[in-house]
């Protein structure tokens, strides 16, 4: 997942890629059995997700934590089963933006290629990180699965959980997304000690952006 950016994009959301209202139900019974805080997104979570993104979320956007304002930190995006040209945005998405920040300081400090490192040596964490792949890679598979297509990602292979190779530490934001959503992942844990410090890892003031 790379860094969030404020440049807003002219490309539009195809309406082949939105899904019906009871599909959309559907989704959200089937997610909402694996992510606890799970949500469905108002009207104006949306105006607020459009502002961090820099553009118009694609698909259906599910909020999957908010952040302790109540603001969208995380989001689930579903792509439709119809033809989607370009590449496929993140199935989780980390949107806010003091996290996505700080998370951005701690890539340019190396912290990858040293979480990279416990991976490689400590067989605790790379078993934790084994199984936390195999989740989240179910979770896609019964999603493609009530879409009608064969892969979300138009991959039948296991991936970590940034994309690529099990294993790999890839992106530092896909990793803390994932451990907001689930409730656990041992990399973004890891990504959390390393900023919070004893302190709340959320924003003392909401951003503009984030205010409806």
């Amino acid at each position: 997942m790379r860094a969030l950016s404020r440049k807003p994009s002219e490309r539009k959301v195809s309406p082949a890629s939105l899904l019906s209202t009871s599909l959309s139900e559907e989704f959200f019974r089937l997610l909402s059995g694996d992510i606890p805080r799970l949500s469905m997104p108002a009207e104006e979570d949306l105006c607020v997700i459009e502002r961090q993104l820099g553009r118009k979320p694609e698909g259906q956007v599910f909020i999957a934590r908010r952040c302790s304002h109540g603001k969208p930190a995380v989001i689930l995006t579903v792509i439709g089963a119809s033809p989607w040209r370009g590449p496929l945005p993140p199935f989780l998405w980390l949107v806010c933006l003091h996290l996505a920040r700080e998370v951005s300081r701690l890539e340019s400090k190396g912290v990858i290629r040293e979480l990279q490192r416990k991976v490689d040596l400590d067989e605790k964490i790379s078993s934790r990180l084994a199984f936390e792949e195999t989740s989240l890679w179910g979770l896609k598979r019964r999603t493609s699965r009530l879409l009608g297509v064969e892969g979300f990602d138009l991959s039948h292979r296991c991936e970590g959980i940034a994309g690529g190779r099990r294993g790999a530490v890839k992106c530092l934001h896909a990793h803390l997304a994932f451990h907001l959503a689930f409730g656990e992942g041992v990399i973004g844990e890891e990504c959390l000690q390393m900023m919070g410090k004893g302190r709340c890892i959320w924003c003392e003031r909401i951003p503009e952006a984030c205010i409806h």
